[in-house]
This record gives structure tokens, sequence and C-alpha cells, in this order.
């Protein structure tokens, strides 16, 4: 029973080993992507501040440009990061009770690594919330940008619906947090 439980443990700390490889992989890929964009526009920024570019059309052509190219790649880090956050949630209530059953029996050592690891997942959880910042300071600096050139209705409600998203994401962050500490 004893060996049955220590072979279960270590297919569930693998598992969670992978899982975390994972989250931290997607991580670093999405803050890669994150910090490119920013690079980009502050690109473009520069090229718009200067004198010589600064024709309307140019400027609107650039900035719907701009947009669209950010909307898109937000749209994406957001389903891939709520997809992460779903799979993360329904194999951790998967292994829930098998972990709940594994505790009842664990030694101290067993107790002390699951708990490094919920610690571990606390601090991705955390990382996630800084990339939604992040995702909202992006946000912030397109509305900027665009409110510059006149911003019309349409990129009004674009932004609305980003910011609506954004919310909804720090809620299912706020669940994620809720189901590591009860």
């Amino acid at each position: 029973m004893a060996q049955t439980d220590s072979k279960e443990m270590a297919t569930v700390k693998m598992e969670l080993g992978k899982l975390q490889g994972r989250v931290d992989a997607f991580l670093n890929e999405k803050a890669e992507a994150i910090q490119e964009a920013r690079n980009h526009l502050q690109g473009r920024v520069l090229e718009l501040e200067d004198p010589i570019l600064r024709t309307e059309s140019k400027e609107l052509a650039i900035v719907k440009a701009e947009n669209a190219r950010l909307q898109a790649r937000m749209n994406s880090f957001e389903r891939e990061k709520k997809d992460a956050v779903k799979s993360a949630l329904m194999k951790a209530d998967a292994n829930n009770a098998l972990w709940q059953e594994m505790l009842a029996e664990a030694n101290v050592d067993d107790v002390v690594a699951l708990r490094g690891a919920k610690i571990a997942l606390h601090a991705q959880i955390e990382g996630l919330n800084a990339r939604v910042q992040d995702q909202a300071m992006l946000v912030k600096t397109a509305d900027e940008n665009s409110q510059k050139m006149g911003w019309s209705s349409t990129y009004k409600s674009m932004y609305n619906a980003k910011c609506k998203e954004n919310d909804e994401l720090q809620k299912e962050l706020g669940v994620l947090e809720d189901y590591q500490h009860p």
C-alpha cells in the first residue's frame, strides 16, 4: 500500500512538474511577445512624433494597423492564458481527491515538497497577474496614442471591450487564487 502511494505521489509530483514547466514556458513566451509589442509601439510613437512624418492619413493608417496588430496579439494571449488556467484548474480538481488521500498517509518530506509546489504555483499566479497588469498598460498606451490622433467611436468601443475582458481575466485569476487557498 505504501509503495503504491509512493508511486502515485511520484506520478503526481511528475505531473505537477510537467504542468509547472508548461506554465513557465507559456509565461516566458508571452512575456517575450509583450516586450516585442511594447518595443515596436515605442518605436512607432517616436516615428509619429517626428514632424517630417506627420500627415494625418499616415498617422491614422499607422494607428489602425498597430491597434489591429496589438488587439490580435492580446486576444491570442488572453485565449491561451484562459485555456492554461482552465486546464490547470481541471487537472487540480481531478487530482485533488488523490492528493488529499496521499497527504493523509504521506510522510513529512512529501508534505513539505507539496507545500513547496503550492508556493511555486502561487508565484506563477502572481506572475499571471503581473502579465495582466502589463497587458492593461499596453491597452492604456494604445489608448493614449490613439487619442493623440483623434479616436473614433469604433476604437473607443474596442478599448472598452478590452477593458471588460481584462476585468474578467482578473476575476478568473481571483478564482484560481481562491482555489489555491481555500
